[in-house]
This record gives structure tokens, C-alpha cells and sequence, in this order.
């Protein structure tokens, strides 16, 4: 991945750079160490860094940005209670990729059989009460603050203040999401490489 992103680049301190940013706050003794290295510097690559470029593009345009930041664990993925047959997931792994499905379409609401048997808390039907709410008003208006009411203002992005919603119970917001990261993979990471 390095040697395909960044052109020249050493990757023996490029590796070293994002352990030490990606796990500045895993303990040395965590024998999930390197599996969470693994998953976190995956899903800035692909999903996180690019997903704040483009909110970041995009203000810079002068459109009106919201971003989001998923980080609720649904309970599925580790209770065996509330999905028997789902395969858990470690605890570290929290909100995964397309997990915010399953509130953007109301998945804690339907009956029957799903593809595997699952239930969802109180609090993840609240939250998906909330998402659907936001994402209903965003398409309907550009806004999803604007249209069904809503209990948390989602806040527009800046450049100034980077400002995202972090859907989780409780919701709330953020600033300058992974802006560490963000910095490793824009400043950092391209300035290893070698000019040709």
C-alpha cells in the first residue's frame, strides 16, 4: 500500500511513523496490538482520511458540508444475546464498515426474520430513530438539520473549525476529526518519498 500511495517512499520509517501515531494509546502489552494497527491504518487509508479530504474539498468550493463520524458498536456484533448466530467481533473493533446501515435504513425496526438472527437495544432504535431522521432531511433539503426536528444540531463543516456529528447514544459532535491522521497521510507520508 505504501510503495503503491507514495512513490519512492522508506517504508521502514513510514511504518514507524504510523505505529506511533495509530497507536498512541494502545498499551505495549495489548496482544491485539498489531490487529488494531492493522484495522485502524486500513480504515484511515480508505474511508477516513479520503472522506475528510472531500469534506474538505468541498467547503473549499463554498458547499454546504456535513460530515460523520459512525462509532456506535451495535450490539449484534458482540452479545451473544442479541445475535446468536453472528460471528462477535473483538472489542476493539467498534463501529465497522456499513455498520451505519443498519440505522440509515431502520434495520432495528424491522420484524421478522432478518439474515441472521439479531435484535437491537432501546438505545440503538433511538439512534435509529435519529439517523433516519438526519439523512431523510438531508435528501429531502440539503440539511439535516432542516425538516423533521431533531434533537442534536448537526454542525456544517468548516475549514475553520472541521465541526462533524458523531452518531452514537448519546449523539453528539466533534472537531477536527483524526486531524493527526490526516496530517501522517497529507504532510508526513509524501515527504518520505524519494523525487524521480
Amino acid at each position: 500500500m505504501l510503495k503503491t500511495s507514495f512513490k519512492g517512499i522508506d517504508c521502514e520509517e513510514a511504518y514507524q511513523i504510523m505505529k506511533d501515531v495509530t497507536l498512541r494509546n494502545v498499551s505495549q502489552d495489548d496482544p491485539t496490538r498489531y490487529s488494531q494497527l492493522h484495522g485502524e491504518i486500513v480504515g484511515d487509508a480508505v474511508f477516513v482520511v479520503p472522506a475528510i479530504m472531500t469534506a474538505i474539498a468541498h467547503t473549499s468550493l463554498g458547499l454546504p458540508t456535513f460530515l460523520f463520524q459512525m462509532t456506535q458498536q451495535p450490539d449484534l456484533n458482540h452479545n451473544k444475546d442479541n445475535g446468536p448466530t453472528v460471528m462477535k467481533k473483538p472489542s476493539f473493533v467498534k463501529c465497522d464498515h456499513a455498520d451505519d446501515l443498519y440505522f440509515v435504513h431502520g434495520v432495528p425496526f424491522v420484524k421478522g426474520d432478518l439474515e441472521h438472527e439479531a435484535d437491537f437495544t432501546d438505545a440503538e432504535r433511538e439512534l435509529a430513530r435519529n439517523v433516519m431522521k438526519y439523512f431523510t432531511n438531508f435528501a429531502r433539503t440539503g440539511d439535516p438539520n432542516k425538516g423533521t426536528e431533531v434533537s442534536v444540531e448537526w454542525p456544517q463543516y468548516s475549514l475553520a473549525e472541521q465541526k462533524h456529528m458523531i452518531l452514537q447514544t448519546p449523539l453528539l459532535t466533534g472537531e477536527k476529526l483524526s486531524q493527526d491522521r490526516v496530517f501522517m497521510y497529507t504532510q508526513q507520508l509524501p515527504k518520505l518519498g524519494k523525487s524521480s
